[in-house]
């Protein structure tokens, strides 16, 4: 998913081939969402899940289809702080990002602050990103109306 994911990014696949890739994710996280019987929770794919709604988030985005990104979740069964840091921060910046075109922009902050505040300081790209839409969702929340 990772490998799809860059070549759309970079340019390498079409309009047909994002679709593709969004399809391939979509039936992804489906297969991760089903709970596995008699598989220990350390070994079971829905730790993939994560990953997969984080590069779909990412798709959907770069196809400029946000209304799909409702489409992907994260199996109930397994906290959010469970799954890895790095992937949380991921989540909760496309989230946060997809909170602010909705026009939820208390939510926005919300999911944003918590990708800023999670993400290393080493990773400036990542924060340099993530406080771009940080500081529009507090500038709507906390400035003053006319």
């Amino acid at each position: 998913a990772r490998v799809v994911t860059s070549m759309c990014e970079d340019g390498d696949a079409g309009e047909e081939g994002l679709e593709e890739a969004v399809r391939l994710v979509r039936v992804m996280v489906g297969e991760c969402m089903k709970e596995e019987e008699g598989v220990p929770r350390q070994q079971s794919r829905a730790w993939a899940a994560m990953f997969l709604v984080n590069q779909g988030y990412k798709l959907f985005f770069l196809l400029g289809h946000l209304k799909g990104c409702s489409t992907l979740s994260l199996p109930p069964f397994i906290a959010l702080d469970e799954f890895p840091r790095a992937d949380q921060v991921t989540y909760h910046f496309y989230t946060g990002r997809l909170c602010l075109v909705q026009g939820d922009v208390a939510a926005a902050e919300r999911h944003l602050s918590l990708a800023f505040a999670d993400c290393p300081n080493a990773a400036t790209s990542q924060r340099r990103s993530i406080f771009k839409y940080l500081a529009v969702s507090r500038l709507c929340l906390y400035s003053k109306q006319p």
